[in-house]
């Protein structure tokens, strides 16, 4: 629980430097994209909280293990995409 709670906190991070980056893009398209992929990433990081909670008793078991190994892989993805999306969308943030 206390990891998923780690994540969740250093995804918030994330998700507020994502919001200062699309800040200094001029064209509005690239500021909702990088947005979008923020809010995807702050989606993502609270249903692994969730999943944490609601798997937590069960944890010993195969289905549960891999349910959370998919929510984990979720907030994998969506961190790539930020960063990723980030990057293409401003590309002049150093």
């Amino acid at each position: 629980m206390g990891l998923s709670k780690a994540a969740l906190a250093a995804t918030a991070k994330m998700v507020l430097k994502a919001k200062d980056i699309s800040a200094t893009c001029t064209s509005q398209q690239d500021k909702n994209v990088i947005i979008k992929a923020a809010a995807k990433l702050a989606l993502s990081a609270q249903q692994l909280l969730t999943c944490t909670q609601v798997l937590a008793p069960t944890i010993d078991g195969i289905e549960c293990q891999e349910q959370l190994g998919e929510a984990i892989k979720q907030v994998a993805l969506a961190v790539d995409d930020t960063v990723d999306i980030a990057h293409v969308s401003c590309l002049d943030i150093g």
